[in-house]
């Protein structure tokens, strides 16, 4: 992808924002991450909500590909097997979509779901097809659409925009804009391209957030984030970042297994009125989240640890509103020095002291803790 080259400082940056020849902002990494400001949750606004999930036999949630919310519920994608979990506010269970098939209302793999509230809308995406289920879980139509693009999001026209993960590198779409009568009305070619003899699925959490009225497009691991303009279907430019990479995302896909020495991308991205939240993966091995003011361009760390003594972070991974979205997988916490079972109870002692109850039953078959942050 193409890089912006840097000719003047913006009036208004402190340390981390150029001008692009187009006009628009481009964040320097070197200078994001050499900033010595952090900020806290509070200091933005948010306050941490937890929500521990209720266990049954019936519940029993797996590995999570995306969280949504509504005013009352709670909505997972868990995979292995594929289901759709419906939680009330509070944590208790309430349903399971679990139609796994490929008939009418059933799905095969789905990845990532999209809520309309206002129009009673649940959108499943699925590698073959789009299934629309009213928030009850009960179906209303399947949408057939380009096999493979199975992330998404519905457009305020009510059409649905598709994008396609990168895996083989000779992917020749990137995004697919379709009725909901199944019809292509547009698509944006993809130009990003390498070769591999052994592909690899990176996990990606999501490609699309919606902030207000705008929808906003990171492809997988690229430096620059775009709005969809549903009138031209075109990709607007929004925002780009500078890794000064010594080795591109290109060589890196050609040669996942000897190339990831060094590798700095976007990992995860959000944004909210204030504030542009960066998620940067670091030798596909550790996380480092940074804050830019939209206000200023000034730069923070991000200090969003839970409480004093527990190594656990908020790494925002969705946007519902204003509120974002994260979890904390009980079965699998962070080790200690100590062992497991010591960071489990610490954590449970956590809960408790922030209202939750039955917090001393949580165990390594527990299902996660959801976090929101509003």
């Amino acid at each position: 992808m193409k890089r912006f080259v840097v000719i003047t400082i913006c009036l208004l940056s402190i340390i981390s924002c150029r001008e692009s020849k187009t006009g628009k902002r481009a964040f320097l990494y070197d200078e994001i991450k050499s900033t010595k400001k952090t900020i806290t949750l509070d200091q933005i606004g948010k306050t941490l909500k937890f929500i521990p999930l209720e266990t049954t036999q019936e519940a029993q949630v797996g590995l999570i590909s995306c969280i949504s919310q509504t005013k009352e519920r709670i909505y997972i994608v868990s995979a292995n097997p594929d289901n759709v979990f419906v939680f009330s506010k509070n944590g208790k269970f309430l349903k399971k979509i679990s139609n796994c098939g490929r008939g009418p209302g059933e799905f095969f793999s789905v990845r990532q779901l999209f809520i309309e509230e206002d129009k009673n809308l649940l959108v499943l995406f699925d590698l073959f097809k789009i299934m629309l289920f009213d928030l009850d879980g009960n179906h209303i139509k399947d949408i057939s659409h380009i096999p493979c693009f199975n992330n998404g999001i519905l457009l305020q026209n009510n059409n649905v925009l598709l994008s396609k993960q990168a895996v083989q590198g000779i992917e020749k779409l990137r995004l697919a804009e379709i009725s909901q009568e199944g019809d292509t009305l547009a698509t944006n070619k993809n130009n990003f391209f390498f070769n591999s003899e052994n592909p690899v699925f990176f996990p990606v959490y999501k490609s699309f957030i919606k902030y207000g009225k705008d929808v906003i497009y990171q492809q997988q691991f690229q430096d620059t984030i775009f709005t969809y303009n549903p009138q031209t279907h075109e990709l607007d430019y929004r925002y780009s970042f500078d890794f000064d990479r010594k080795v591109s995302i290109e060589e890196v896909f050609s040669d996942v297994g000897n190339k990831t020495k060094g590798l700095v991308v976007i990992y995860n991205y959000l944004e909210d009125g204030n504030f542009i939240y960066l998620d940067i993966y670091i030798d596909t091995a550790r996380h480092e989240m940074y804050i830019i003011s939209k206000q200023d361009d000034s730069c923070y760390k991000a200090d969003f640890r839970y409480t004093e003594g527990l190594n656990l972070i908020f790494y925002p991974k969705w946007v519902s509103g204003d509120a974002f979205i994260d979890f904390v997988d009980i079965s699998n916490m962070n080790y200690t020095k100590n062992n497991q079972d010591s960071t489990r109870t610490a954590f449970a002692r956590f809960l408790a002291s922030k209202g939750c109850k039955n917090t001393e039953s949580l165990d390594e078959f527990s299902n996660p803790v959801i976090v929101i942050a509003e």
